[in-house]
């Protein structure tokens, strides 16, 4: 079955070897896209805080000082849903730099039990469990997602399966969690199918899902 690409949020169409991925922080809860690298440029979109999204993969190319070329989705397809998802790549743009957090920066949540099948990270705020499960028509080993929850002093939340179906061959030894700005967390993983690679990215915010992206990679 092919993934169609998702969202944070979170599919997109475009490839890139290694997806550099980034959150934004601003003041008003959300920062322009513009057309161009200038404050002076057309507003073409906007990202909210919580939202996942990749830096260009030719921006290093661009020299463009203060400003980093980003690939985003204009319209996260958040109707009928309670969390934002991103289907489809559909512009390219530029945020200013003084708004960009690495996901890569933020301070990482290690886990507290590792096995093949299950990894539960913990911190002081609450424990997530991302659990995989062998699949069912394949004699390769693969591995399909079968759970993401987390737990903190307000209850257990389940990730809606609508988040977690479809998503193939996943590496475990892979996932990520970090902490963000604002005490949501970020996971991160990687999958497959067939020959198509690609790299997802939910942010829970308040003990529940906010947003959903998924990328594809090149193997």
């Amino acid at each position: 079955m092919k993934i169609y690409i998702l969202i944070l949020t979170l599919s997109w169409i475009y490839s890139t070897s290694y997806a550099q991925l980034i959150t934004i922080y601003d003041n008003d809860g959300y920062t322009n896209v513009r057309k161009k690298p200038s404050i002076e440029s057309t507003i073409i979109g906007k990202v909210i805080e919580g939202q996942v999204l990749s830096i260009s993969p030719s921006d290093d190319e661009n020299g463009n000082l203060g400003w980093s070329n980003v690939w985003f989705q204009e319209k996260p397809l958040d109707k009928h849903l309670h969390y934002l998802k991103s289907e489809r790549v559909t512009a390219s743009g530029y945020i200013h730099k003084s708004r960009i957090s690495y996901l890569s920066e933020l301070p990482e949540v290690t886990p507290v039990h590792a096995n093949a099948n299950k990894l539960i990270f913990k911190d002081e705020q609450s424990a997530i469990t991302f659990e995989v499960r062998p699949a069912q028509q394949s004699n390769e080993g693969y591995a399909d997602l079968y759970l993401i929850s987390i737990k903190n002093s307000s209850g257990t939340y389940n990730l809606p399966m609508e988040a977690m179906a479809g998503l193939r061959d996943i590496h475990i030894e892979q996932v990520k969690v970090y902490r963000g700005k604002k005490k949501e967390k970020f996971i991160t993983a990687t999958g497959a199918d067939g020959s198509d690679s690609y790299e997802i990215a939910w942010c829970l915010k308040n003990n529940k899902l906010f947003s959903m992206t998924v990328m594809q990679t090149i193997p």
